[in-house]
């Protein structure tokens, strides 16, 4: 579509016959074949597809009203499935604005609550990585916000593990559901 690009391996367009195949029925059906080329085809760095094989390719095309109904089908689902990704990323992005809605940026302190080296904070500490400075470590300073606070966060903590461990197994319920939705749309079971 206009785009710019930089390719050091063979490329083709690929462009559908709109009287014969819906081109979203066509992105949709085109990389499952595409695979199956893929996995047969011996490689020793990077895997190619030759025109033949591309131009071999027979797929078997229901009806255009039906491959429009199909690929509304599954475009329906691949939203919902990147709806959970998105998510996934707002949640993470969400504890990081609570801590510092809580506490503000550490670095600055601008709650002025009292600074600990954090050995003072711990009864050890050692090396978990290689180079890593346990020296400097130990005098690292902490602003330290009252306890009923860092407790409140860690509660927090405990409760967005929870919520992003079911919205992950959410997540995977809709990926898995997204590739059987596939299967039966491909076989004509839909």
């Amino acid at each position: 579509n206009g785009g710019t690009a930089v390719l050091n391996q063979r490329v083709c367009k690929i462009v559908p016959r709109k009287s014969v195949v819906e081109p979203s029925y066509l992105l949709r059906i085109l990389p499952r074949e595409l695979k199956r080329i893929e996995d047969r085809t011996p490689f020793v760095t990077v895997k190619h597809l030759s025109m033949r094989e591309l131009k071999a390719i027979k797929l078997a095309l229901p009806p255009i009203l039906e491959q429009r109904r199909i690929a509304d089908i599954l475009d329906k689902a691949d939203a919902v499935r990147k709806k959970r990704s998105e998510a996934l990323v707002l949640a993470g992005e969400f504890l990081r604005s609570v801590f510092l809605d809580m506490f503000g940026d550490p670095v600055t302190n601008h709650n002025r609550w009292p600074v600990y080296a954090l050995e003072e904070l711990c009864s050890r500490i050692g090396a978990i990585q290689e180079h890593f400075n346990i020296g400097r470590a130990r005098e690292l300073l902490i602003p330290t916000p009252p306890i009923a606070l860092q407790k409140r966060f860690d509660s927090l903590i405990s409760h967005h593990r929870q919520m992003l461990a079911r919205m992950e197994l959410h997540g995977n319920v809709a990926s898995n559901m997204f590739s059987s939705i596939s299967e039966q749309a491909f076989r004509a079971q839909l």
